[in-house]
């Protein structure tokens, strides 16, 4: 009777364990929020460039020393390359007695070299160059005593056809006076005598004419006489107005004969 009891608790006990384990595989899971993944984008970045190292600084040679005006340069030094002699232990080079310092020179000895070094530098004397003299230096200068001009009113002289205001309103007169003395020669239109002058001359302050002269000829000593007379004939001409500084003016003109006509005011 106890086998059989002990046979039928075994059934019970497997058919409760078999529902059981039904019963926890038909059981509904909890379904358990899980938060949403996020995708992340990821980008490999390039690796940094290496830089090129900064080139070290090169080290600034030292000044060379100043020597005084009058003083003679010393010679450069001669590095020998011959090889060292290394001298043995006891060996008489060693032995030979220390080489004394030079003794530096006396205030005397100093103080005569001086003045021997000043002479050589005034041996060599600097010459100053001077400009040679120009083809227009050299032309002969006419009007005037002495040939030479009494005054610059600048360095270049002003063209008697010059569009500068200044100049201008005076210069117009000058040119009217001139133009009625000025002629074409007779006998040098019979020959067709032809070319052109040029001539410079001053004006001053009271308009007089002063160092009149040939700057280039016509080639005909006829036509060049005549420029020079209708020059002499013109003045003096008006006085110079106050505006004029300095109170000359130095004048330019070129005058040109042609086919029996003649022509001025071309300027240079």
């Amino acid at each position: 009777m106890v086998a059989h009891l002990d046979s039928s608790f075994l059934r019970f006990f497997a058919v409760s364990l078999a529902i059981h384990l039904v019963l926890l595989l038909l059981w509904p899971r909890s379904s358990i929020n899980r938060p949403a993944s996020i995708p992340i984008p990821v980008a490999l970045l390039p690796a940094p460039e290496k830089l090129p190292d900064k080139p070290a600084a090169t080290p600034r040679p030292p000044a060379a020393k100043k020597i005084p005006r009058g003083m003679p340069k010393e010679a450069p030094t001669r590095i020998s390359q011959a090889p060292a002699i290394i001298a043995k232990k006891n060996s008489p080079i060693l032995q030979d007695k220390p080489i004394a310092p030079q003794e530096k020179l006396a205030p005397r000895e100093a103080n005569r070299q001086e003045p021997a070094a000043q002479k050589e530098f005034e041996e060599n004397p600097v010459v100053a160059e001077r400009s040679l003299p120009t083809v227009k230096d050299l032309l002969p200068r006419l009007g005037g005593p002495s040939g030479e001009r009494s005054g610059k009113a600048s360095e270049r002289p002003i063209p008697l056809n010059t569009s500068d205001p200044q100049y201008r309103t005076y210069l117009v007169d000058v040119e009217r006076i001139i133009d009625a003395n000025w002629q074409y020669p007779e006998l040098a239109i019979q020959y067709g005598l032809q070319g052109t002058v040029v001539i410079e001359f001053m004006i001053l302050e009271n308009g007089r004419v002063e160092d009149l002269r040939l700057v280039r000829s016509s080639g005909s000593r006829l036509l060049d006489e005549e420029v020079l007379r209708a020059i002499q004939a013109s003045s003096p001409f008006r006085r110079l107005p106050s505006w004029i500084e300095p109170k000359r003016l130095w004048i330019s003109a070129t005058m040109e004969y042609r086919d029996g006509r003649f022509k001025a005011w071309l300027g240079r």
